[in-house]
């Protein structure tokens, strides 16, 4: 509810027009941290590590972010430009990574499963295992 109440506040309080002191810092911030999370999405992959999941969700999101903040800070002339690249590289792309990472949560818990003949577990409503413990409070 603060969030939200925040949210409406801000849309209501917020300058229509906006000049930022560090506007370079943060579109290279933004990249650097794209580029580092499909560093670390690579590495994990290709070392087939589980975290693998993580990277690939982490990318997939700062290029949702991207193209969102590439498209609605756009000037007049450059809204058609945003929106294809959007459209074309980085939609697509967070989807890629979004499918992939799925695919990897699915083989793993498959690959966890007691059973190689059954069918995978619906990772909706897979639970967290809870390590070994007698005290009940732990859970």
């Amino acid at each position: 509810m603060a969030l939200a109440t925040w949210t409406i506040y801000l849309a209501w309080r917020l300058p229509r027009v906006y000049v930022a002191e560090h506007w370079v810092i943060a579109w290279v911030g933004l990249d650097v941290a794209q580029v580092t999370a499909l560093l670390l999405t690579a590495w994990a992959a290709h070392r087939r590590r589980i975290v693998f999941v993580v990277f690939a969700d982490v990318a997939a999101t700062l290029f949702l972010v991207d193209a969102w903040f590439d498209c609605t800070t756009a000037r007049s002339g450059d809204l058609r430009q945003s929106l294809f690249l959007a459209l074309v590289v980085e939609i697509p792309a967070a989807l890629v990574l979004y499918r992939v990472a799925w695919v990897a949560v699915r083989r793993s818990v498959t690959m966890w499963g007691v059973d190689d003949n059954a069918p995978s577990p619906n990772v909706w409503t897979l639970e967290i295992p809870y390590p070994e413990s007698d005290d009940e409070e732990a859970r």
